[in-house]
């Protein structure tokens, strides 16, 4: 009989590599990191890991045998249809799963998402006996891990296209959250909030075990009573504690955290209002929608605006691209010219 998968799951900086990082160290397992990313296939050449991803070598090592990948992956798997219900079809993606399950041999398959949480409905749809682990982590510290990498006069600019997605993640939703398009002046951390809530919300509707990374893992070793429900042996989970790392918090200065508990408050009002907070989780949003009509007879989605962000997003990449060149072109000549 095949092993029940094991699908690890949150929003980006949540504690999912760390997880992954354990069951791949774990016999018995095989772990997939991050199968939705949509350079995935690009990234097969490149095994440079992140600094603050402590014990963590390589990341890709499992997708290397694999010679039929690239008849599975598509690079729209990470960055489209990013909510999907349960009624819903993408046959692509469910065989690209498939593959990765059955190419786990005898071995339980173990793959992390971090782009999954607004697909749940689906996945637990076509995978029903599967473990779902779902990562949460305190919003206010997963803000500054998110936008630590970003020059500080970007950080709170909402369209910026940051390496964790929030401006495309708010283009792909926009026509179904309209309060998602950009708005100008708007600070970042109000779209960052409303992707966090409702990620939060479905994760811990759908999940079998719900791990709050702060509580769980820097402040406690609760976490591997929780991991005991996927079955991990005290010889496991002792090796799951060895791996453990604390990072340093992040200091939020005091009129900063105002403004940011105020931005809260007005997101929570929003998805309350909207019917979002109580039913996101266990109804379609076209029902949703149906349930609460004052409220969404309101929203009008401003396409020329997503398709600006979108636009201006894609010049600055290629300005950006054209002054890497030019900045390698310079070194090329200078190193010819010392030789």
């Amino acid at each position: 009989m095949k092993h029940k998968p094991i699908f690890i799951l949150g929003r980006f900086r949540s504690g999912t590599s760390h997880f992954w990082h354990i069951f791949n160290q774990l016999s018995g397992f095989k772990a997939w990191y991050e199968p939705l990313h949509p350079q995935l296939l690009a990234q097969l050449t490149v095994t440079e890991t992140k600094a603050d991803h402590v014990h963590i070598d390589d990341y890709w090592a499992a997708y290397r045998e694999l010679t039929e990948l690239p008849h599975f992956h598509d690079v729209r798997f990470g960055g489209e249809r990013l909510y999907l219900s349960a009624q819903e079809s993408w046959p692509e993606l469910r065989h690209y799963l498939d593959f990765l399950i059955d190419s786990s041999g005898d071995k339980r398959a173990v793959l992390q998402f971090n782009r999954m949480d607004f697909r749940l409905p689906w996945l637990k749809g076509f995978y029903p006996h599967a473990n779902v682990v779902y990562l949460k982590r305190n919003p206010l510290q997963l803000w500054c891990s998110q936008r630590k990498h970003i020059a500080a006069d970007l950080r709170l600019y909402e369209s910026y296209a940051d390496a964790y997605e929030l401006m495309q993640w708010c283009a792909d939703l926009a026509p179904m959250f309209p309060f998602l398009a950009p708005q100008p002046g708007r600070h970042a951390f109000y779209r960052f909030y409303v992707l966090y809530r409702l990620s939060v919300l479905m994760g811990t509707h759908h999940a079998n075990v719900v791990i709050d990374l702060d509580e769980d893992v820097f402040n406690s070793n609760d976490y591997l009573d929780k991991l005991k429900k996927v079955s991990l042996s005290d010889e496991q989970l002792s090796t799951a504690l060895s791996l453990k790392h604390v990072p340093g918090r992040y200091d939020i200065e005091a009129g900063e955290l105002e403004q940011l508990s105020a931005i809260m408050t007005e997101v929570d009002a929003l998805l309350t209002d909207s019917g979002l907070d109580d039913e996101f989780a266990g109804h379609t949003v076209a029902e949703i929608k149906r349930n609460n009509p004052n409220f969404w007879r309101q929203q009008k989605l401003d396409v020329s605006a997503v398709i600006r962000e979108l636009t201006h997003s894609w010049h600055q990449e290629q300005k950006d691209k054209i002054e890497l060149l030019n900045a390698l072109d310079k070194l090329s000549k200078q190193s010819k010219g010392n030789e």
